[in-house]
């Protein structure tokens, strides 16, 4: 019970965050309680379909590492690398519903982002509830509200906190495991964007 009252604080940002997020689908009427559908653009024409199609190719024992329906072909080893790279995606294995798989691997996103960001907030400032608000409103900050739909642009954003966390605890600390571990897993989900985190680190080194 001691543990469970620990961690209340967390609990309640994770609640928060979901009902947040099911709030905004549900008044936009998204899937899972309207029609519409949570991906569009690049996500609805490439990240969705084609995660999809790797959980079926891998379900079905037809994972194949050479295409020809593009010219005179092409490798897919990048495309496995960029679209389902992140550790996370693994959860889409549990689905055969591609709406389902969409909104599961977003919610998910979601929440661990508002508690990774409440982990980071509480080590800075010394107020539960000021830090509970500040994760929601880095989780639900502008931009979630205009790439919500690139999950696979979520890892970055939600492994951030973490991060920035490693990384004033090895310039004030010389602890390099979390910098490290957490810089990993960025370039390992999306190394695409994993460059504009690099150059944030540059900067703040110069700055301290």
């Amino acid at each position: 019970m001691k543990k469970l009252y620990k961690y209340k604080n967390y609990l309640i940002v994770t609640i928060l965050a979901a009902i947040i997020f099911l709030l905004f689908l549900k008044l936009t009427n998204i899937y899972p309680f309207g029609n519409l559908s949570l991906s569009r653009s690049d996500s609805y024409n490439q990240y969705q379909p084609l995660i999809f199609n790797y959980i079926a190719s891998i379900k079905t024992h037809n994972l194949s590492i050479y295409s020809f329906n593009i010219g005179l072909g092409t490798p897919l080893a990048f495309s496995y690398i960029y679209y389902f790279a992140s550790p996370l995606n693994i959860i889409a294995l549990l689905f055969n519903n591609i709406n389902d798989m969409c909104f599961t691997l977003t919610l998910i996103r979601i929440i661990l982002t508002s508690i990774f960001a409440k982990l980071y907030l509480s080590k800075k400032i010394d107020n539960e509830w000021i830090s509970t608000i500040g994760s929601l409103s880095y989780t639900f900050s502008g931009w979630l509200v205009t790439y919500y739909d690139q999950y696979i642009w979520l890892d970055i954003f939600m492994i951030f906190p973490l991060f920035q966390y490693g990384l004033v605890e090895l310039l004030e600390k010389k602890k390099i495991y979390l910098y490290i571990y957490t810089l990993s897993f960025m370039l390992i989900s999306n190394f695409y964007l994993t460059f504009s985190i690099c150059i944030y680190t540059l900067f703040y080194f110069f700055i301290y």
